[in-house]
């Protein structure tokens, strides 16, 4: 699997081909384009305030900590009672320190959960974590 500059999961499929996919689009259904909430999602799922240790040398919230924020945006009982059997995130924009995270989640019903974090009016990641 790999990740593209434009935020896009390259996941190898059938045949030896690659088909790229924009998490994104796959959760366009539950999220909604026109921001409308599609069956009850998205749900407020609280605030992140990047902190000195969320941060590279570069001053940027490092990669490896937007997993740990998705997680903790779940519903507190889920991540015991299941293995995580996919994980896929799309970063679009970089966040600093002192910037809050609005966070939100929706899920398919099927054991497939979507976290979005936005920072002012920008997403700044979306993660698909599917729970087996």
């Amino acid at each position: 699997m790999s990740v593209s500059e434009e935020g896009h999961v390259a996941n190898a499929h059938a045949h030896g081909r690659l088909r790229v996919v924009s998490l994104f689009q796959e959760a366009v259904g539950i999220f909604g384009l026109d921001g409308n909430l599609r069956q009850g999602y998205p749900v407020d799922a609280g605030r992140h305030a990047v902190v000195y240790s969320d941060l590279d040398n570069n001053g940027h919230a490092n990669n490896g900590r937007y997993p740990h924020w998705a997680i903790d945006a779940l519903p507190p009982e889920l991540p015991t009672r299941g293995t995580v059997r996919d994980f896929c995130i799309n970063y679009n924009r970089e966040v600093r320190l002192g910037d809050t995270l609005e966070m939100l989640r929706a899920t398919d019903g099927q054991g497939t959960w979507y976290v979005e974090g936005r920072h002012g009016n920008a997403q700044s990641f979306i993660c698909k974590i599917v729970f087996g």
